[in-house]
């Protein structure tokens, strides 16, 4: 409660100390008005919202209580760069926690606090206090009293997530924070080099401390939310994209969690009209793939090569779906679980219409898919490669060697295909 003098690091200023003790004086519905009419001026709005979390005391009404985690909740969202303000507002909705959480006005309150704790390293302890005071009973037993400073915002959030899977609000939030948390910048995917050393660092400490199956469950919990759909499978590409240690340990994560590989295919399924969350899906299947042989099998009976296989049809125009598709069935072509049913499936149209389309200006697409011929034209597999070329491939073969030769190895790989593949097809022409 109020002491007569301003607490250190809440209210800095003299002018600020008088506006509090100004406001307090008035009441709980005056500094309610107040923090709503002045909430796009941060000095006051800053002074109001400590006012109202001292004026919130155990006999206030559940109805005012839900007045004040709104007020707070607007304020906290015109500021969201203002620190002092975030760190008033948490303190505010600390005070008003007595039910009114479990209102549709104070859903959001638990992202909000997430988000403060993002941007704002001040929030974080009094922000993990009271997402852990508003967890579920169960739950909160099972997450360690650790000082949040110490565990690194990264964990933070994961754990504020695991408390509160059921809240859309939470999850959709903690996956955007978390991407935000673990990549220096504007996510720009490419294929040219890993991250930099302390991104890999924090992608490192989301992989070992459960982030992988936190995502998931998050995924299965809200299924039909594509938003958070979208975001849960970009998240995972960044994990898969950092490094081949940590895209492994990712890959058996996903295989290992119970519905795991379901819940990423069903999020492809979802975000079929869109390539860029394709990319991140296909990226997250290769990685599964290439994890372990269990993985592969488990991705194979699951439905993962068909999936693959008609996201890329729906998107055969674009460059980057093809790159990684290419990349991952070149990768799947080399397990014979997988390498019959990918010819079935239509994996050789899409082969022959990378070289045919992009693989003149992409040299990533060219090089998955001559791999990928090379280890189809192998043994008695030749002879159902060959079965379902076009016309034109060996004009496109020549093609992609004149283009780039040995680079990459396709030399190397149009060589090895060519005289099995040539066989069997001019055979199936003369019968």
């Amino acid at each position: 409660m109020f002491t007569g003098a301003p607490p250190t690091g809440a209210v800095k200023s003299t002018s600020g100390f008088i506006t509090v003790l100004a406001a307090k004086r008035r009441g709980l519905d005056a500094v309610l008005a107040e923090t709503l009419a002045r909430r796009d001026h941060p000095g006051l709005a800053q002074h109001a919202l400590f006012a109202l979390g001292d004026l919130c005391v155990p006999e206030t009404s559940p109805e005012v209580r839900e007045s004040v985690v709104s007020a707070a909740l607007e304020t906290m969202r015109a500021h969201r760069n203002h620190t002092e303000i975030q760190f008033n507002g948490i303190r505010a909705l600390a005070a008003a926690n007595d039910g009114a959480f479990q209102s549709e006005a104070g859903e959001g309150a638990i992202g909000a606090i997430i988000a403060a704790m993002r941007v704002h390293a001040r929030t974080r302890e009094s922000g993990w206090r009271l997402l852990k005071a508003l967890g579920e009973p169960q739950h909160v037993t099972a997450v360690a009293s650790t000082d949040p400073e110490e565990l690194g915002l990264e964990v933070c959030i994961l754990r504020a997530m695991a408390l509160h899977f059921v809240r859309l609000p939470v999850q959709q939030v903690g996956i955007d924070a978390l991407g935000v948390a673990i990549s220096d910048e504007d996510v720009v995917l490419s294929d040219a080099s890993e991250p930099p050393l302390e991104e890999r660092i924090r992608i490192a400490t989301l992989v070992s401390q459960s982030g992988i199956p936190t995502v998931l469950k998050a995924l299965q919990t809200h299924a039909a939310q594509m938003e958070l759909q979208m975001g849960g499978l970009l998240l995972l590409r960044l994990c898969c994209d950092c490094s081949e240690q940590i895209s492994a340990a990712t890959g058996r994560a996903i295989a290992s969690h119970s519905g795991g590989i379901g819940a990423v295919l069903d999020a492809m399924r979802g975000s079929v009209r869109s390539a860029d969350t394709i990319s991140h899906g296909l990226v997250v299947i290769a990685a599964i793939s290439l994890s372990s042989q269990e993985g592969h099998l488990a991705l194979v009976r699951a439905g993962g090569l068909r999936v693959a296989i008609q996201s890329m049809q729906c998107h055969e125009s674009e460059v980057g779906v093809q790159r990684v598709g290419l990349r991952l069935l070149a990768a799947m072509s080399a397990w014979p679980e997988s390498s019959q049913p990918l010819l079935k499936e239509g994996g050789m149209h899409l082969l022959l219409h990378g070289l045919r389309t992009h693989a003149a200006e992409d040299p990533t697409t060219a090089a998955a898919a001559c791999l990928m011929l090379a280890r189809l034209a192998k043994g008695d597999l030749a002879a159902e490669a060959a079965a379902v070329l076009d016309h034109d491939w060996e004009v496109l073969c020549e093609q992609v060697v004149t283009n780039y030769g040995a680079t990459y190895s396709i030399a190397e790989h149009v060589a090895q295909a060519v005289p099995a593949l040539r066989q069997h097809f001019y055979a199936v022409e003369r019968t």
